[in-house]
């Protein structure tokens, strides 16, 4: 799954490198924690996580990297290198420092991006040894996966209020779901309290 904003306005969803949808708004985002799998209220509705594994979770403040359909990676998302190829897609990360996160790729809880942001668990999240490409399980290498039961466990990233205002992003992670708990199923939450939009 991948999100960028290109521009003043142009934000595109893709699912499996093919563009699903997209949407136009000169909104600035000024988030507050990142938080995977996302279980703030969802506005009153209740808990909105999912049950399912996450794998390579990478955040680029500045930078689009996909424009249009693009090759899935056939390896882990790192922080120096886009990971794949093709017409819509940038041919370098081009400031790595904007690299705001890279996680769910080792066999710890860890940001392996420059920032090294602290993660702290709650619930019963654990790290997997599923991976998206079905490598065998090697230690120390990115293809590990961590799992979300949907309803008691989440990860807060520490101090990641991360700035993106009005600039370029991309937003992309593998994902493998076992259920939804609601129509409304969150991976990840940004905003700045519960209820917030």
């Amino acid at each position: 799954l991948a999100a960028t904003k290109e521009g003043t306005q142009t934000v595109r969803f893709f699912v499996n490198g093919v563009q699903v949808g997209t949407a136009t708004g000169a909104a600035v985002v000024t988030p507050g924690t990142l938080v995977l799998n996302g279980l703030y209220d969802n506005n009153g509705l209740g808990n909105s996580g999912s049950s399912f594994y996450m794998s390579n979770f990478r955040f680029i403040t500045g930078q689009a990297l996909y424009t249009g359909n693009f090759n899935v990676p056939t390896g882990p998302l790192l922080a120096n290198t886009v990971g794949t190829t093709g017409a819509n897609v940038a041919t370098t990360i081009t400031n790595v420092a904007n690299v705001a996160i890279v996680t769910a790729q080792t066999n710890r809880f860890m940001d392996t991006s420059l920032g090294n942001l602290a993660l702290s668990q709650t619930g019963t999240v654990l790290v997997q040894s599923n991976n998206p490409w079905g490598t065998p399980y090697v230690a120390s290498t990115p293809y590990y996966s961590t799992s979300f039961n949907g309803t008691t466990d989440y990860i807060n990233v520490a101090g990641s209020g991360i700035a993106i205002g009005s600039n370029n992003f991309t937003i992309e992670f593998f994902a493998y779901i076992n259920a939804a708990v609601s129509s409304a199923a969150v991976f990840f939450d940004m905003r700045a309290s519960t209820g917030a939009t």
